[in-house]
Formats: structure tokens, sequence, C-alpha cells
């Protein structure tokens, strides 16, 4: 997606929100080096800013200074601007289960369902908070719905290893780990080994 973004800057260089989700992107990704520098060059944009963005733009000001920072408050008022934009609510089911909300979260997963065109990644969310509640079949559920809706990606095939890997079925997580990787998803290579090592382990015992 970066790689996108970067296109999108070389068309506008001023163009705020690809700075925004460089950012971001980087941030969930865990380089808070690269999502500080991005951050600064969004904070640093010069552009005319609509109400919106300068919410997002406060938004990265407090996870500069805390990357723990609570922008619940700041999503709130992103969707009561932007109603029928599923972003917003997938934002706040973030911040939610960063609070160890998941009900909270659970409820704004379904109402992005409920608008969004591309509901792939929504699922995704929804497995992974699922899986945190220990609520493994809906998780699966969840992860099959996000393979049915995006057969040609690597992710969903990792999100589902992932599942198989908690629910501590090896040999299953070892083969969706492969086929993911197998799709060019280079991370997946190493969990496939790791599960591999543990199902292996398991055999031995």
């Amino acid at each position: 997606s970066n790689d996108l973004f970067l296109k999108a800057k070389k068309e506008d260089p001023d163009l705020f929100m690809a700075d925004v989700y460089i950012a971001y992107t980087q941030f969930v990704n865990g380089d808070y080096d690269g999502f500080k520098k991005s951050a600064a060059i969004a904070i640093n944009n010069k552009s005319a800013l609509n109400e919106g963005e300068v919410l997002y733009k406060e938004a990265l000001k407090k996870l500069v200074e805390d990357k723990k920072a609570d922008l619940t408050d700041l999503n709130k008022k992103l969707i009561a601007l932007y109603p029928r934009d599923e972003i917003g609510y997938v934002n706040l089911a973030y911040s939610l289960s960063a609070r160890s909300d998941y009900n909270g979260a659970l409820d704004n997963l379904n109402k992005a369902l409920e608008i969004a065109d591309n509901k792939g990644f929504v699922y995704n969310f929804l497995g992974y908070t699922y899986m945190v509640m220990n609520r493994m079949d809906d998780a699966k559920k969840a992860f099959e719905k996000y393979i049915e809706l995006a057969p040609e990606q690597a992710n969903p095939y990792d999100s589902m290893g992932d599942y198989y890997f908690q629910a501590k079925e090896f040999n299953k997580a070892q083969d969706y780990y492969l086929k993911a990787a197998g799709m060019g998803l280079d991370v997946s290579k190493t969990k496939a080994e790791k599960s591999k090592h543990l199902s292996d382990s398991l055999k031995v015992k």
C-alpha cells in the first residue's frame, strides 16, 4: 500500500492523506522510527486541510508524543463527520481494542461491515478480535469469510495460519503459512518453519 501512496505523492507531493496513511502503516507494522519521520512530514504539510484532515493531524501528533495515546474521542469525531466511511469505525475499533474494550471494537467492526465496499480487511480485524476474546469458532468463520472475499491475496491465508497456530493445530497452521508464503508473503515463511518445529516437537513427545 505504501508503494501506491508514494506513487500518489509523485503525482501530488502535497497530498496530505498519503502522508497520513504511510505513517499509519508504519505505526501498525511496529516501525516507530519510520512512523515518526513520516508523521513529521504529514504534520508539517502546509496544504489547506479540511476538518477531518485536521483531526488526522491531531491524531498523529498524539501518537508521536505517546504511541499508546488514546484516540477514541478523535475517532468518534471522524465518524460524526463521515458516518458512511467504514475507516472511521475501523479506526475506532482499533482504539477500543488498545483499551481492551473488545465488545466495543466488535460493535464498530460490525458497523463497518454494513457500509464497507471492501469487507475483507474488516473480517480480518474481526477474526483477530475474536481470537483475543477466545471466541475461536467465530474467529475461524471470520477468517473463512476473508479467504472467500480475497482468495487471490496472501494475507487471508496467513491469518488463517495464525488461527490454527493459536488453536495449536500446527500442521494446519503450517499448510496455510506455506500457501501465503507461496503467494509472496515472506513473513509467512518464518511462521511456517516455527509451526513445523512445534509440530515435530509434539510428535517426538
